[in-house]
């Protein structure tokens, strides 16, 4: 029989007098809400598939399963992980069930054309809480009124956004995975592609982690944005270093600051076994930024992490890296657009580009 009720994420959202329509994303997963269940906030939870069989995925119709349980043990190893550190306030909260159900119509997407309902699923699936209010991305490039909440950020919740992406090593952190309520409360959204994971296909998927977040200065998504006319740029932590200080200050966050000291004294396997991390590199990154917090602070940290991994990257031999849409043979165009997407994953420091609060519009 049936085990949940899915609908399609289509249709706009009334949020402080605008209607929002809710983001597609550009993911080739099944991203769906649970029409009959409701979480401790009220709202519907959401449920994604990486992938369902015979259901267009990238243009192809393969579909891996194994990754499917390797990405929902990574979001249990990672609500383990933010509870523990005490970060678990600043991001939705992720479970697994399997799911028998039917597939409803779902909107095409840059990754996927329109799928036509009725298609059957039958496997795991990845849920999340839902988090109030609407995306930055909606909030910034769909209508101007409701852009001073950018400007009205809490410097608490930048500082532990900050810190959940760089611990928990976040590469997909774009303005679509953060919400933010009326109040100016922040969320961060669909974490499964953290802890290694956003590398599966991207250089072997062995855990490396190309840090992108809009919190950090210096990578892909933070650089695209960081001049924005809607203030985007004001997500960086350094617009929110307390007041005399020149660095992020989380001396506050007992658990965090012995979750740290916990996570240097572990070694990589007791990381992995407790926490039930299936890959060695992420574990031992996990370790190495725990004990680069503790031992020098965010910024420090953060400049050593990024310098480590773009040696490593620079360091792969490109033309021998095999992609699932490459197939076998000699080298393939894939690698060499690779190389090119992580080359622009490091960009120069540039001074924070912080705004000026303003108030609400009338």
């Amino acid at each position: 029989g049936c085990t949940h009720a899915l609908d399609a994420v289509t249709g706009f959202h009334h949020f402080m007098g605008v209607d929002y329509k809710w983001d597609t994303g550009s993911s080739a997963a099944h991203i769906l809400r649970v029409r009959k269940e409701h979480t401790s906030n009220g709202l519907k939870p959401f449920v994604k598939f990486l992938c369902v069989p015979s259901t267009p995925k990238h243009g192809v119709t393969r579909c891996d399963m194994s990754g499917m349980n390797a990405t929902g043990e990574a979001l249990l190893a990672l609500q383990r992980l933010s509870e523990d550190c005490g970060l678990d306030h600043i991001n939705v909260n992720g479970y697994v069930e399997h799911v028998k159900s039917t597939l409803p119509d779902q909107p095409e997407n840059p990754a996927t054309p329109f799928i036509k309902g009725g298609g059957k699923v039958d496997q795991l699936g990845l849920f999340t809480t839902a988090a109030p209010g609407i995306s930055i991305s909606n909030l910034a490039f769909t209508h101007p009124k409701n852009q001073w909440l950018m400007t009205h950020l809490k410097q608490d919740q930048v500082r532990d956004a900050a810190l959940f992406d760089f611990l928990f090593c976040c590469a997909d952190r774009h303005a679509q995975n953060i919400f933010i309520d009326e109040d100016a409360n922040i969320k961060l959204i669909d974490n499964d592609l953290m802890l290694g994971g956003a590398q599966k296909g991207r250089g072997g998927g062995d855990g490396m982690c190309s840090p992108s977040s809009l919190f950090h200065p210096s990578n892909m998504e933070s650089w695209r944005v960081r001049e924005s006319p809607s203030n985007l740029g004001h997500l960086d932590y350094r617009c929110h270093v307390p007041e005399g200080k020149d660095d992020l200050s989380f001396e506050d966050n007992h658990k965090l600051n012995q979750c740290l000291g916990t996570l240097s004294e572990m070694s990589v396997e007791q990381i992995q076994k407790k926490y039930g991390i299936i890959k060695w590199n992420a574990a031992n990154l996990l370790r190495q930024r725990a004990e680069d917090l503790k031992s020098f602070g965010f910024t420090e940290a953060l400049k050593r992490a990024q310098a480590s991994e773009r040696e490593k990257w620079e360091a792969i031999p490109w033309c021998k890296v095999k992609y699932e849409h490459d197939g076998p043979g000699p080298c393939k165009p894939q690698g060499e657009l690779m190389k090119h997407w992580h080359a622009n994953t490091w960009r120069p420091l540039e001074k924070p580009h912080c705004a000026q609060k303003k108030d609400p519009k009338v």
